[in-house]
């Protein structure tokens, strides 16, 4: 997030946006891929040298919290793998050294699909 807590200036967030426009629309499919930062091979090597018991942190703080107030909004928001028709998909969107930096840095491990809907 950022130093708003995730919020833009003067609004109430992500989550309330997907709440209006779930509300004007419920029939509407919201689908966002979003990352994990703490997944992934290399976060768990570098947590268990920091002390962090394995399975310990399993879920990026900022993606808890966007569950929480998605719920706090009256949404679900329901957390899945990521398809591999999706990440071929993106996978072929990205220029190649995009791709690289994007395996380099375990990005494909901590991708999270969410499909967020009406409570």
């Amino acid at each position: 997030g950022n130093a708003a807590g995730g919020e833009a200036a003067g609004g109430d967030g992500l989550e309330a946006t997907l709440a209006a426009l779930l509300a004007e629309n419920p029939a509407l499919r919201v689908t966002l891929l979003l990352f994990n930062r703490v997944s992934g091979g290399a976060v768990t090597a570098l947590a268990g040298a920091a002390g962090v018991p394995e399975g310990g942190c399993t879920l990026d703080p900022a993606l808890a919290r966007f569950e929480r107030r998605c719920a706090a909004h009256g949404l679900r928001a329901c957390r899945s793998p990521v398809p591999e028709g999706c990440l071929r998909h993106v996978a072929e969107a990205l220029p190649l050294r995009e791709r690289g930096l994007w395996a380099l840095g375990g990005v494909w491990d901590g991708l999270q699909l969410y499909e967020v809907r009406s409570g």
